[in-house]
């Protein structure tokens, strides 16, 4: 089911937007922890391109030994790094002089294949996170069909990404009728006034910030909380996600 208020509709999981019809219409994804964050901050340090694939059986597939110098692999599985691949999902961790020039090929466990569904299904596809949600929101304002996806955890919502989804909905102009909202947007839209100012504390405090800081990862948080920090839009076209 999806929220609908004007021309908005709004899922809570990519699951729930499964089977959904948009085509035309200007699509969102997020995946705050971490695989739009990590698309973010690969552009951001100077690769060439991103290709967001749905498993790791598609993203070794594409990659040849003699590819290795300008495409890179990259991803998690369960949240860990994956044997064989050159990079992990930790936009952190990326580090310019590796990636710079370079095609990276990503494969998450929630992010790419919630990108890769809707890709076929969309009219024009947009990367969004915290480091880009203002930027995201005034590119998309006014759309008559807009489509926000969050990409959630193995299925679950995932609290990070209706806060996220919350901060896009309440920086859309017009705003946004709240009143119209089904519950699941309407609580990402609290989210996004209580914890809009402790954005990091917030995440900490997730399921899935919780499993990052187990696993090691507290600087994951620390950096996909930085609010518009990246003025991107990240855009899916003919599969690629290009500067």
């Amino acid at each position: 089911m999806s929220a609908r208020t004007g021309g908005i509709r709004f899922y809570a999981t990519a699951g729930t937007a499964a089977g959904e019809s948009y085509h035309g219409a200007v699509v969102v994804v997020i995946d705050v922890l971490r695989a739009t964050s990590t698309i973010l901050a690969a552009l951001d340090k100077g690769a060439a391109r991103v290709l967001p694939v749905e498993s790791i059986e598609t993203a070794t597939r594409l990659v040849s030994l003699s590819d290795r110098g300008d495409k890179l692999l990259a991803g998690e599985q369960k949240g860990l790094p994956i044997e064989g691949f050159d990079l992990f999902n930790s936009p952190s961790e990326l580090d310019s002089e590796t990636i710079a020039g370079r095609t990276i090929i990503l494969a998450t466990s929630n992010g790419t294949p919630a990108i890769a569904a809707a890709a076929s299904r969309a009219g024009r596809l947009v990367v969004c996170s915290i480091l880009n949600v203002d930027t995201v929101a005034k590119e998309v304002s006014g759309q008559s069909d807009l489509v926000i996806i969050c990409s959630g955890n193995n299925g679950r919502i995932a609290g990070e990404d209706l806060l996220c989804a919350g901060l896009l909905l309440g920086a859309l102009s017009p705003p946004v009728d709240a009143g119209s909202l089904d519950d699941s947007a309407s609580i990402a839209m609290i989210l996004a006034d209580r914890y809009g100012d402790d954005i990091e504390g917030y995440l900490r405090s997730t399921d899935r910030g919780r499993q990052l800081i187990g696993l090691g990862y507290e600087k994951d948080i620390v950096y996909c909380s930085r609010r518009d920090s990246i003025r991107r839009i990240p855009e899916l076209v003919q599969g690629l996600i290009e500067p």
